[in-house]
């Protein structure tokens, strides 16, 4: 889950190029990856146990960009409502609020910029292939 979140996450931030068919794909494969935890998160509200421990840092750190980013409050609401409790219950705790600030989650979906770039062949182009294509006799 850790290496789709960072993948996502350096796409929206255009550190990594994206294309808008894998970009889709991806998305589809980190919400499967997080769908594990919505149900763990229905009964539980820490990952072992009934405290905070090493584990739950280390989620709550791998989901705080996505959080931000891409996965906007009407999938939240609908999709990961125990994930999300999950979240603002942890990052509400004062250390980890200490050692990651306040955390606003986004509102709508942050894309990436896709370079969808279709180039047409001009006149000059189609002219100059024709020419190529007489053979020398």
């Amino acid at each position: 889950m850790a290496p789709f979140a960072q993948q996502l996450s350096d796409q929206v931030l255009g550190l990594r190029e994206s294309e808008i068919r894998q970009f889709s794909l991806q998305c589809g494969q980190f919400r499967e990856s997080l769908a594990i935890f919505e149900q763990h998160f229905k009964l539980h509200n820490y990952l072992v146990g009934y405290q905070l421990t090493l584990a739950d840092v280390y989620l709550v750190a791998v989901l705080i960009s996505p959080f931000q980013l891409f996965i906007d409050e009407k999938t939240r609401k609908a999709t990961f409502p125990n994930l999300t409790r999950y979240m603002t219950l942890n990052l509400a705790n004062f250390h980890l609020q200490k050692s990651f600030g306040k955390i606003c989650f986004c509102k709508s979906v942050i894309n990436p910029k896709f370079d969808i770039k279709i180039e047409k062949p001009s006149k000059k182009d189609a002219g100059a292939e024709g020419g190529k294509e007489q053979s020398k006799d």
